[in-house]
């Protein structure tokens, strides 16, 4: 079950993964930690969790930094599956489809969404899962990341 938007929580993990992706590009620390509202300190626990507010509080900084497509630039300095535990877990899948369906299985180990599902006729693929459209809107540069960050390890399961 996902939870509701006001007590949604995301991996510590990956909303640091964000934060260090974020200040590669040169973002001021200072700038992250404002807009997190949350110490980097207490994002060092891998295990632990943090308000969705925090997620969604840093795409302003993001945006006002790099303009609306952040989401792509950020997954392209991501380019480490160590993030979290779930993305170790799809790095050492043997194949893209062990990775979709561990991702699926595993996914609210790093936010709380809804399942998303794999979806093969014959030669082709597809993955996802159904959003409201008002979170898109809000978290599109995220949602965008995702993919980017997809992309990639994809390149890298696929060869």
């Amino acid at each position: 079950m996902v939870s509701s938007r006001s007590d949604a929580t995301v991996s510590s993990a990956i909303l640091a993964a964000y934060i260090q992706a974020a200040m590669k590009m040169g973002v001021p620390r200072d700038a992250v930690e404002a807009a997190a509202g949350i110490p980097l300190a207490e994002m060092a626990n891998p295990d632990g969790r943090l308000p969705m507010a925090a997620y969604t509080a840093l795409s302003d900084v993001l945006r006002a930094h790099f303009g609306p497509a952040f989401g792509l630039r950020v997954a392209a300095t991501m380019t480490e599956a160590r993030a979290t535990i779930l993305a170790y877990i799809l790095a050492n899948s043997a194949t893209l489809g062990e990775a979709f369906e561990r991702h699926s299985r595993y996914r609210a180990i790093v936010a709380e969404t809804e399942r998303p599902e794999l979806k093969v006729t014959g030669k082709t693929a597809t993955y996802g899962f159904r959003q409201p459209k008002a979170f898109v809107l809000a978290n599109g540069p995220w949602v965008e990341a995702s993919v980017g960050f997809w992309l990639l390890r994809s390149r890298h399961l696929t060869g």
